[in-house]
């Protein structure tokens, strides 16, 4: 009780897109990683939460993010993909 402790990658968590969101708002790197790559999955707004991490302070976050988005034939996220990266 009162203890906030982080969930286990494989446990239950949040489904569908708010539990993207969750797991990219959570301390541990690993998650926040596992949850770009399941971004993709919802669309439109998925992508749009990958190429808002684009701007994240986490160097390995960004880095994951650019490397996901090379990979999508969509124009907007090549359009996101900063000039001095590619």
């Amino acid at each position: 009780m009162g203890v906030q402790a982080t969930p286990p990658m494989s446990g239950a968590v949040l489904g569908g897109l708010e539990g993207v969101k969750q797991r990219l708002a959570s301390p541990s790197v690993a998650q926040r990683v596992a949850a770009l790559k399941e971004a993709l999955k919802y669309g439109q707004a998925g992508l749009d939460l990958v190429i808002h991490i684009l701007e994240d302070e986490s160097p390995l976050l960004q880095q994951s993010a650019y490397y996901l988005l090379r990979q999508q034939a969509e124009e907007k996220a090549e359009q996101a993909l900063p000039k001095t990266w590619v």
